[in-house]
Parts: structure tokens; sequence; C-alpha cells
């Protein structure tokens, strides 16, 4: 399995932007900010504009497949020429009221909007949710980058209910309220409600793995004891589930993204050599409310409920930071180590829940984890994963002295000079924290950190 275009690896191809002719085989019109292909009718001066969201690192593979679509639907639009001006744009120096406007759409025949928008749905989502939100304007789908306004086409001015007004983007909201027909929400609610362009049309597979008892729940979704009931001895597996509408991280991503993100990831990483140390994905499954990963239920416990019992006995901590440097090695960052993400089974470990994993040579995007490490410089991931998992260890409930850490924002190096070490096990994580930010800030390579460890 080749991970590479979902996980941000560029290659020479996504570092150009196409020009009309090469995206969609037009000539259209080229310019310093914007590209464009096809033209609103010159006696149409307003109507529906429709915005897609993208990075720097993405901005290639999604034009590659919004641009197709809205030519195929004979749809105007213009797109940002170059990289860099996508870059400023995001950042704002284009105007605040520009960031995540990267490409857009002049709907201007508002009876092909449920048409456009059913083939754009499943494509971005499957090319990831990375982008910026556009400021102030309605998204068409939670989660899904694509928003939408009401303005003017040529000058501006616009002519709402009667009513000549400025097309004002400061507050383009109480613009839409004036019109009587919104083509978005009414597409809204049939997606919402039947549509069908963008799941796998039969039964939930939770049909053949029903939960039995739920591990942890949350607004993202949640994580399940479950049975095969198809297999002769009703094996037991693990039922992960991401909610397609549930909670969702700043940028719009939710609970099914980070499903899906994780599938990807045990693909590639098993694919890497590393599968002896992660759980056995069975199956998954894209459904219209969620995202569904079912794997292989390993047998043991996770290690802050290990150390609970064993509280004196810390002679794991030092394999697991060899396993973690394993994954360094084989191209992998986890993300979010941590002590509940490893199962001890007797003397064997495995690595869960990937899905703040990344390849090593991908951007990093902004993933969850459970704690924000600053005040070091930029140290690199690799050495970020052995930084996060000794303070999860250090201080598993977030406590220093001055108690609960609500914000989970650790400063170092004088987080190891402040925190009070619970146990054995918080003891020598502390011991070998400091070892470690001392190699760093000495400018000493972590391979001298890994002696620290035989």
């Amino acid at each position: 399995m080749d991970g590479s275009n979902y996980l941000g690896c560029r290659s020479r191809d996504l570092l150009v932007v196409p020009s009309p002719m090469s995206l969609v085989g037009v000539l259209g019109l080229t310019g310093d900010t914007w590209n464009g292909v096809g033209e609103v009718p010159p006696n149409v001066s307003q109507g529906w504009k429709l915005y897609v969201s993208a990075t720097v690192a993405n901005y290639v593979k999604t034009l590659a497949v919004v641009g197709p679509i809205l030519r195929d639907n004979e749809i105007p639009f213009k797109y940002l020429s170059s990289l860099s001006r996508v870059r400023d744009q995001n950042a704002g120096l284009l105007g605040f009221s520009q960031v995540g406007k990267c490409i857009v759409a002049y709907l201007h025949d508002t009876s092909k909007v449920s048409t456009v928008l059913a083939a754009l749905r499943g494509p971005l989502e499957d090319t990831g949710r990375e982008g910026p939100f556009v400021p102030r304007l309605p998204s068409v789908w939670p989660g899904v980058r694509i928003f939408y306004r009401f303005g003017c086409y040529r000058g501006s001015r616009i002519t709402v209910a009667g009513v000549d007004l400025a097309d004002d983007r400061t507050d383009p909201v109480s613009v839409i309220k004036l019109i009587d027909t919104n083509p978005f929400v009414s597409a809204d609610v049939r997606m919402r409600e039947g549509e069908r362009n963008s799941v796998i049309l039969h039964s939930s597979i939770l049909a053949r793995y029903p939960a039995v008892s739920p591990i942890c729940r949350s607004g993202k979704g949640g994580v399940f004891r479950s049975i095969d009931i198809q297999s002769p001895d009703r094996r037991a597996v693990i039922v992960k589930i991401g909610l397609r509408y549930g909670n969702m991280s700043p940028d719009g991503r939710d609970g099914a993204h980070f499903v899906d993100r994780e599938w990807l990831m045990y693909g590639v990483m098993r694919d890497a050599g590393l599968g002896d140390v992660l759980a056995r994905p069975i199956a998954f499954s894209k459904e219209e409310v969620a995202n569904i990963l079912v794997m292989d239920e390993i047998q043991g416990i996770n290690l802050a409920a290990y150390r609970s019992r064993l509280s004196t006995d810390s002679s794991l901590l030092a394999p697991v930071l060899r396993l973690i440097r394993r994954v360094h090695r084989a191209g992998f960052s986890l993300g979010d180590a941590k002590a509940s993400n490893v199962i001890v089974d007797g003397p064997n470990l495995f690595l869960i829940d990937l899905e703040s994993a990344s390849l090593l040579c991908g951007d990093r995007q902004a993933l969850p984890s459970t704690f924000m490490i600053v005040g070091l410089p930029d140290i690199g991931q690799e050495a970020r994963d052995l930084v996060h998992f000794l303070v999860s260890l250090v201080c598993p409930a977030g406590r220093d002295k001055a108690g609960l850490s609500q914000a989970r924002l650790i400063g170092l190096p004088d987080f190891a000079d402040d925190v009070l070490a619970e146990d054995a096990w918080g003891h020598e994580a502390l011991r070998l924290l400091r070892l470690a930010l001392d190699t760093l800030q000495a400018g000493r390579s972590l391979n001298e950190f890994d002696e620290a460890l035989r």
C-alpha cells in the first residue's frame, strides 16, 4: 500500500500549479494571481459563489479533483496560479476575507448546484479535509472544505429582494438570509437525508461486528469490544467508529477523517515491516454517518493500566522507548506517543491508536496530541515523540506544583525541574527526560540517548 499521496510526501507534480490547458484542456486565462476557465454570461452580474479551500501541500491535488468536475458541468471558475499565492492567501496577506479562497466557482445556474456538490463531495473527502476555514462563510457540509456566499460577479453592488446593497464580505450571512431560495441549504438537506454518492450501498459492517461493550466514547465516536458473528468461534475484535458529523477539530476534520487516516497508517506501517508491533486491521467501511475500522483484539492491557498495577516496576519503560525509536527508523512518527497507546502482552509490546501518526518525510500536519510541547527549538518529530511519551509518564494526570494543568501545555525545559513524579515510573521517566533534554540542548545525536536505554 502506497500512502504517499495521502500523507504529503511531495513529488514534483504536486509542486507545479497546472495551466488551464493542462488542467481541463482549454486555453482559459492566466495571470499573476488567478487562472480562469470559462466565463459568466455577460448579462449576469451577481449570483452564488462556491469556494474550495486547500493548503500548500494539497492544493494541486485538490485542483486536479475540482477542476475537471467544474469544467464537465460547464461551471466558470478561477484558481490561484501558484503555490506562493496559496501561501499568501491563506496567511491573510491578500485580505482577511480572502483566506481559504483557493478555488472560486461561479454558480450562476442554480439548477446545477446539487449535481456539482454531489460530484465534489466524495472526491474531496477522499483527498482529506485539510484546509483553512473561509472567514464568516457557511460551509456546505460539516467537515468538508467547501464554502459559499451570494455576491457580485462584476462591480461592487448587488440587488437582493429589490434592495440595492453593497457586496459586503464582512457580513455575507446577512445577505444569504434575505434570499428566498438557498440552493445550498436544500442540497445539504438532501445529502443528509438520502445522498448516496460518497457512501457504500450496503448494510452497515456493524451487522457482522456488533458491539458488546464500550471501551471509550467521545463526541468524535468511540472504541468498542465486539465479536465477529460469522467466525465459528465468535472471535473477539475491536471496532473503532469515527462519526462523520461529530466533534471536529478547528479546521473541520471530524472523527470519520481520523479513522480513515488510522486505517491508512496501519497499512503503510505494516508494509514498512512494523506488522509485528501493530494490531492487525481486519476491515474498513465508509458509511453514511461514520467511518468504521475493525481490528484484531490484542490480548493484554495498555501500559497505563499495567503501570498502575506494578507501580514499582518500571523495567518496560526502556523497551517502549526502543520501540518508538524503531518506528522512527522505519520512517514514521507516532504524533501522540503515550502509555495508553501501548499494549503489553507478556514480553510483547504493541502500538495502537495511529490517528496522529505520519510519515517523517511528509509535511507535518496539525494532528491531535495529548500534550503541546513548547519552549524547545525545532527538535524534530522523532525527538518530540520521545519527549511526549516521557512527559506522559512523568505526570500522567497532568499535575505539576500548581495542580492540574487543564491546557496540557508543557513548557520545557522548566517542566522537568518543576514537576513532581508520583511513583517509580515517574522518577525513571523524569531521569530519562532530563537526559534526553540534555542530549538535545547540547546538539548531540539521539543515538547517545539510545545508549542509556541498553
